[in-house]
């Protein structure tokens, strides 16, 4: 990687990190009266809903824990990651450890959505377990991870249903499971997590991924073995990518997983990137063909955070300028398009041609987390080059 590269791009990240991102948040979103955090903030900051999601509280209190963990005890993040992990913890008493998706502003339960909330749940916990020197919250994480598991068990038996045996089963847990199991495996010991991460490997390279494209589709191949339908051709490049990026880290364990990982980071890249506009799109067709899915042309932030840190990964673990110069184009496009100067913070979401579709910062799916999480990450990259 080119020296003046390198540093031009970590002394970006930082600054953006440290500057913008971490502040905005830090300022506008924790509730210091109920707990947790406030998500739904528009362009200066301001709420314009109080529901919560657990989902991203859960998020958040990974990003502040990992940041105590491996970069400093700042005083801020302490602050914030008890602020969540408190509001976690009394919810999770009150659902008997079964999280919602949704709450109100106190935490009175409005949806739920099985699996993705219970993975970031556990792994969120661990990690401030681990900050903190948390017994509660180290036991909370061993319950759910527990449920987690079960719910992974569901989800891999023989669904007789129509509905599954025409689309197959979907993307989403053995993704969650990777990506959870590969943090508790540092954490907690106890979690014996090395086998959860190898079934979830195993079943995404075999279930999920197309051979003859590369590209991982959102759903296995039910019992018949033909795609049906825009269901069963459907691509989300994004989860693709942030696949290849968790097999670039697991790769470091088990060599045989690069080249893998390398394939399925390119025919991602290529397979989403908008040659018109710049950008990676959201949904694309496995035969390119329409999408039922009307917001398939949309520029998501957080797929081109996920891009960010994977091509560089990428390109430091193999030294070739392939996946530097994929970097240095989503680079380009993505801090043209949603850094804000004048509020801080990104905007999240893009119409095809780059306008945004709102200026709001957050949502119920939306937080500091995906931004934060990769520019810390490319830092991480970036200083392990020059140590």
């Amino acid at each position: 990687m080119f020296r003046q590269d390198r540093d031009q791009w970590r002394e970006t990240y930082e600054a953006e990190l440290h500057g913008s991102v971490l502040p905005f948040w830090l300022t506008h979103s924790l509730d210091r009266d109920d707990g947790g955090y406030i998500t739904c903030l528009d362009r200066q900051g301001s709420s314009y809903s109080t529901d919560k999601s657990i989902l991203l509280i859960a998020r958040c209190v990974l990003l502040y824990s990992r940041l105590i963990n491996r970069v400093r005890r700042e005083g801020s993040w302490c602050e914030a990651a008890e602020i969540g992990v408190r509001f976690l913890l009394r919810h999770l008493a009150e659902t008997l450890d079964r999280p919602y998706l949704l709450v109100t502003k106190t935490g009175k339960p409005l949806e739920r959505f099985p699996f993705s909330v219970e993975a970031y749940v556990t792994a969120s916990l661990a990690e401030y377990a681990a900050a903190a020197d948390d017994r509660e919250a180290l036991a909370t994480s061993r319950r759910v991870r527990k449920r987690l598991l079960d719910l992974y068990g569901a989800e891999i038996e023989p669904d007789r249903s129509d509905e599954v045996q025409r689309r197959g089963r979907a993307l989403l847990p053995p993704l969650l499971l990777l990506g959870t199991c590969q943090v508790l495996r540092d954490l907690d010991p106890a979690a014996v997590a090395q086998r959860a991460v190898d079934a979830a490997v195993e079943d995404l390279l075999t279930s999920f991924l197309d051979r003859q494209s590369g590209l991982l589709c959102e759903y296995a191949l039910p019992a018949g073995g033909a795609r049906i339908g825009p269901a069963g051709r459907m691509v989300i490049p994004g989860h693709g990518i942030h696949v290849a990026g968790l097999l670039l880290q697991e790769s470091r364990r088990r060599p045989e997983l690069l080249d893998g990982a390398l394939r399925l980071l390119e025919a991602s890249l290529e397979n989403s990137w908008d040659a018109e506009y710049g950008g990676l799109i959201h949904v694309v067709d496995l035969e390119e063909r329409p999408s039922l899915h009307l917001d398939w042309d949309m520029k998501l932030w957080w797929v081109h955070t996920e891009a960010l840190f994977a091509t560089l990964l990428a390109g430091r673990l193999t030294e070739t300028r392939l996946f530097e110069r994929w970097h240095e184009r989503i680079h380009e496009y993505a801090f043209a398009h949603y850094p804000d100067a004048d509020y801080g913070g990104w905007l999240g979401y893009l119409h095809r041609d780059g306008t945004p579709i709102t200026t709001a910062k957050g949502s119920h799916w939306k937080s500091a987390y995906h931004e934060a999480m990769a520019l810390w990450q490319c830092i991480a990259v970036l200083s392990e080059e020059e140590a």
